[in-house]
């Protein structure tokens, strides 16, 4: 009888322990988070808390952070100084600037972290001058070149932060669908969801 209460409690601890497991491993590397068309420049206090990249402003990323490399991208300045809403505050101060990396075929961004503790990977896009753009947004899993998230994205002249859950390590594909070129302005950081 011993035996087993002892055999009963061991399996009620191993399914405990998996059932602990899992729950860590929920969140799923690519996932998206939020789709934001409200925040407009105004970053600060919602976005970006352990670190930001404002496209030709400044660059702070996290202490998490292994390897942060964009390729395949030229940069252009709409506005360097700016009351429009769309355009982002700086870093350093609440003036604001229109800024963008982009391609005219397609550019990448790999976000390697230390661990695979997960934080939320956000990107700002503006159409700045024309309401025409379209672009394809693409994670990508390094290891195996594996599609984890894939969106197209237009009409987004007022500006839009898309938000994922990332864990280790993605490639995000920003690619020109027509009729210009693909643009990013920003890309922040948080150890947590953004709410």
């Amino acid at each position: 009888m011993k035996k087993l209460v002892t055999t009963a409690l061991s399996f009620m601890f191993f399914v405990c322990f998996v059932s602990y497991c899992e729950g860590v491993e929920v969140i799923k590397n690519g996932t998206l988070v939020s789709t934001d068309t409200k925040t407009q420049g105004n970053w600060k206090n919602k976005y970006g808390k352990d670190g930001a990249n404002i496209i030709i402003d400044s660059e702070t990323l996290p202490d998490y952070i292994k390897e942060f490399a964009p390729k395949d991208c030229n940069f252009s300045i709409w506005a360097e100084n700016t009351d429009d809403t769309r355009a982002l505050l700086r870093n350093s101060s609440n003036s604001r600037l229109a800024a963008c990396w982009y391609s005219n075929i397609s550019m990448e961004v790999i976000v390697t972290a230390k661990s695979s503790k997960p934080f939320v990977l956000t990107m700002y896009f503006v159409d700045w001058n024309s309401n025409a753009r379209i672009q394809l947004i693409e994670l990508i899993d390094p290891k195996n070149d594996s599609v984890l998230y894939k969106k197209k994205i237009n009409k987004f002249k007022d500006g839009v932060y898309l938000s994922w859950n990332i864990s280790g390590a993605v490639k995000v594909r920003i690619s020109n669908a027509g009729p210009t070129n693909a643009v990013v302005s920003g890309i922040f950081f948080d150890s947590a969801r953004v709410k």
